[in-house]
């Protein structure tokens, strides 16, 4: 009899399973010393302007994104996916928050169609997904970045943003009494947060504001990249944004549609919680109790 009680019991313990736990990895820009721009920075010059105009209104410090709300999209299959799940990010709360492409090309004299990049290391071992707060300063309806994931034992794999699916522009010009701030504007203001596949952008957060009594709203998005479950047993090591700057130039406004990130997170596969460990360690502490019992 007490050997039938001991089979179930052993049956729990030894195959309890798992609860998935996400393990987020954070990298905070300012802290990093990657940052080169305050995202309130206002537009008094618009030679030296680094951000969106109303970066102070948005949150900083520890942030957190529901990336599968329904309220962030309309996606079935996103809003299913566990993952995507209060996605934390680092933001530095004083000094340089973010990083702007059009910053960096200014700052270092460069020409308006400049390629510039963005390297953050990672070292983070069964990478699902990357998860890029970030958008565009003048964006465009075109290809504008590159997002390269380089790995310790596989090829790189890059990820192309385009304006109008994958990025959009910072600022949106309103319509207030017939009047716009930007009356001929071709800045892109549109995302699809449906997009799926290897990538999606949501909202994270919108404000509205008056410029010289002129109204407009400043977004801040955030763009997941999927990792191909091939590369599970491998190890990320670098990210590289990489601003290609082919919307500059002759025909454009200066250094426009350049990439401008807040944060990064990078989220790693699933480990089983401490409880789980436990049960798992007590079925075979059960399990060697019996086999010394028998012998």
């Amino acid at each position: 009899m007490r050997r039938l009680l001991f089979s179930p019991l052993l049956l729990l313990l030894v195959s309890v399973p798992a609860s998935a736990v996400p393990v987020y990895y954070q990298y905070n820009l300012g802290t990093l010393g990657l940052a080169n721009a305050n995202a309130g920075d206002a537009p008094a010059d618009p030679n030296v302007w680094t951000g969106i105009w109303g970066g102070d209104l948005f949150t900083k410090g520890d942030v957190t994104v529901d990336f599968n709300s329904a309220s962030k999209t309309s996606d079935a299959t996103l809003q299913a996916d566990g993952r995507l799940n209060s996605v934390p990010f680092s933001i530095a709360s004083t000094g340089d928050q973010s990083w702007s492409g059009r910053r960096e090309v200014i700052d270092g004299g460069l020409a308006s169609d400049a390629s510039v990049s963005l390297e953050v290391n990672t070292n983070v071992s069964n990478a699902e997904v990357v998860f890029l707060m970030m958008n565009t300063t003048w964006g465009r309806t075109s290809p504008s970045v590159e997002v390269v994931l380089q790995f310790e034992n596989g090829p790189d794999v890059t990820y192309t943003l385009s304006g109008g699916s994958n990025l959009r522009d910072s600022n949106d010009a309103l319509v207030n009494a017939g009047s716009v701030f930007w009356p001929n504007s071709i800045n892109t203001n549109m995302i699809s947060n449906s997009t799926g596949g290897m990538t999606a952008t949501v909202n994270d957060e919108t404000h509205d504001m008056t410029y010289n009594g002129r109204p407009f709203r400043d977004y801040r998005d955030v763009v997941a990249l999927f990792i191909d479950p091939a590369y599970t047993y491998d190890r990320l090591t670098n990210i590289i944004i990489r601003d290609i700057g082919q919307n500059s130039g002759p025909g454009y406004d200066p250094d426009a549609s350049r990439a401008w990130v807040w944060a990064v997170t990078v989220e790693s596969g699933a480990v089983p919680e401490p409880s789980s460990f436990a049960l798992f360690g007590a079925g075979l502490v059960v399990l060697a109790y019996v086999r010394r019992r028998r012998q």
